[in-house]
């Protein structure tokens, strides 16, 4: 019997990784604070665990093959413990999808009340591999708002890693 492969998305929103990773045949689990979000997921039937961040106290050790972090590392009160989380509950050899905004290619005005971190490309590769994850591939991934230049434009970084031994 083959098992099916794990993902976890932390701060999933309206869980749209979490939707198709299930309709490709993958056992999901979103862990989510937004009420809204909640409700919307549930209604899908999806996994979601309905807490802030900051009240899980523990992940299943080496339990997913994959964990996807889309644009919110930065709003959380601890970086560093949010990724050590991701570790321990990574399969070895598991990977780590992250994505933040590059405050080093522009800081916006818009978001710097709203995040409580602000992370250049040099950083969050440094970050990473302290905390023992390998970069396959870091990527541009879109530039926002695309048509609001007053507020200044948010340039997004993703990060593919694989978690070390």
């Amino acid at each position: 019997i083959k098992r099916k492969k794990r993902i976890l998305e932390i701060g999933g929103r309206k869980s749209y990784i979490q939707e198709a990773a299930t309709q490709e045949g993958w056992e999901t689990t979103d862990i989510e604070a937004s009420s809204y979000n909640i409700e919307e997921g549930t209604k899908k039937g999806l996994n979601i665990i309905p807490k802030p961040l900051e009240e899980i106290t523990s992940i299943e050790s080496k339990y997913f093959d994959l964990t996807v972090i889309y644009d919110f590392i930065e709003h959380t009160q601890n970086p560093i413990r949010v990724i050590r989380m991701v570790k321990e509950g990574l399969k070895n050899d598991g990977y780590f999808i992250l994505r933040a905004p590059d405050t080093d290619k522009e800081i916006p005005k818009l978001h710097l009340v709203d995040h409580l971190w602000h992370f250049s490309q040099k950083a969050l590769e440094n970050l990473l591999q302290k905390e023992g994850f390998e970069i396959l591939k870091s990527f541009e991934s879109g530039v926002f708002p695309q048509n609001r230049t007053e507020y200044g434009k948010i340039v997004h970084k993703t990060f593919f890693t694989r978690k070390c031994k």
